[in-house]
């Protein structure tokens, strides 16, 4: 429930980030523009956190294998597809498409394997990045790819150029799993997601202040001084370790409080088991209600995005109540459950 409550808030905080600004001035900007460049990875390692839980056991992993495989294959025809409508979104659900091949490669990975490489991929990657940004500055333009680009040119929008490339968001995927190798269960393992994320996240904010302070900020993209930003979405190593390190405080918050209270964070719990279907939902209401849905000024646009996510929550409450799954949801699980189901009949328990 509390992995499920993370899912739930990631997508709220998209919704706030899609229909209002990504910075204003004062304390409301401040706090309303937060979720910008954090809800996204939020929602990416709780993916990372749902495939390590798939695979948890030997027996399992041949199923979680093919149903990674069945759900990036999805993902890359529904987020083409809602790229298509006119919302103003770079969607990420195609890019899903790579984060979970990413993770199908890793299901065999150890604990301390995936460690490893979420350390080195965190730190490599944004460089590898940045140094593809400035030599080839006319191609990492971070455009998002759609219905009507060529294989090669969504293959790079996926792996490299696009707004979640791979090459550096594998590294939120490649943490989600090892979180989800953890005894989540556990009190103390859930104090420590909270305070190591608190303290990460502080850390690199507090790196990237110091050093822009004495160093000042970069004049252009192929600047040296933009690994030393910590803004939102802009890929550099300090924006990824500081939104990597906040997530994993807001899962390791999400468990604590659902051991301890469930039917507290039982509402959020049942928005992130259809999170799915509402991220799709929000992006069509934006197709076709952009105009009194989305707004330029916080005071307009927290009304208006609290009302989506209440919708959403009172949608997901009602429809959870009566059946497992949500809409979409029900569509990627449909193949397996039938498989699980014809099993079950053939080697029936004694």
């Amino acid at each position: 429930m509390g992995v499920d409550a993370a899912r739930g808030l990631s997508v709220i905080g998209m919704t706030m980030v899609h229909v209002g600004p990504n910075s204003a001035e004062g304390l409301g900007g401040a706090i309303y523009g937060f979720p910008h460049g954090r809800a996204s990875v939020l929602f990416v390692l709780v993916a990372g956190i749902g495939a390590a839980l798939l695979s948890r056991t030997d027996e399992r992993r041949w199923d979680a294998r093919l149903r990674l495989f069945w759900i990036a294959a999805l993902f890359l025809l529904i987020g083409l597809g809602l790229q298509s409508l006119d919302h103003g979104v770079a969607v990420i659900l195609q890019h899903y498409t790579a984060f979970y091949l990413l993770a199908l490669l890793l299901i065999p990975a150890s604990p301390s394997l995936l460690f490893g490489l979420g350390i080195a991929t965190a730190l490599v990657g944004p460089i590898a990045y940045f140094v593809l940004r400035r030599l080839l500055s006319d191609v990492v333009e971070r455009e998002t790819v759609g219905w009507g680009d060529g294989l090669g040119d969504v293959l790079a929008g996926l792996v490299l150029t696009g707004p979640y490339p791979v090459l550096v968001w594998g590294a939120i995927v490649i943490w989600g799993m090892w979180i989800g190798r953890q005894k989540l269960t556990y009190a103390s393992v859930q104090w420590i997601l909270i305070a190591s994320g608190i303290v990460v996240a502080i850390s690199a904010e507090a790196i990237s202040w110091l050093a822009l302070g004495q160093y000042g900020r970069p004049d252009d993209s192929t600047d040296w001084r933009n690994l030393l930003i910590a803004d939102g979405h802009s890929q550099m190593p300090l924006w990824l370790i500081s939104s990597i390190g906040s997530a994993t405080a807001l899962v390791g918050i999400g468990l604590a409080i659902g051991r301890r209270w469930p039917s507290a964070i039982w509402p959020l719990a049942a928005l992130g088991q259809v999170a799915l279907t509402y991220y799709i939902a929000h992006l069509v209401a934006l197709h076709f209600l952009e105009d009194r849905l989305r707004f330029s000024d916080v005071r307009h646009a927290a009304p208006s995005a609290m009302m989506l996510a209440v919708l959403g929550i009172g949608f997901a409450i009602a429809w959870r109540r009566y059946l497992r799954r949500g809409p979409v949801e029900w569509i990627m699980a449909r193949p397996f459950d039938r498989h699980r189901r014809r099993e079950a009949s053939q080697n029936p328990r004694p």
